[in-house]
């Protein structure tokens, strides 16, 4: 990654799904680390939401290039 910008929103899935489509990335996938840290109980439940099937974290999302060209747009609340 060259650059990461952080955007303040009020919906980072949101945020992270314009983003992708605006500069052709992708919204990263981080349901399996969020399905191990709620399942060892290092994450409470209720802070994961289901996106399009999968889950995350209800706080952050990210969209990146998987070529690294463009820059890693990271939404949080």
């Amino acid at each position: 990654m060259r650059t990461q910008v952080t955007f303040d929103c009020a919906d980072p899935h949101a945020q992270a799904r314009f983003w992708a489509q605006v500069f052709g990335t992708i919204v990263e996938d981080h349901s399996m680390p969020v399905d191990q840290l709620v399942a060892h109980g290092r994450m409470p439940s209720d802070d994961r939401i289901l996106i399009e099937g999968r889950s995350a974290v209800r706080e952050v999302a990210a969209c990146s290039d998987p070529a690294g060209i463009e820059p890693r747009l990271f939404g949080t609340t």
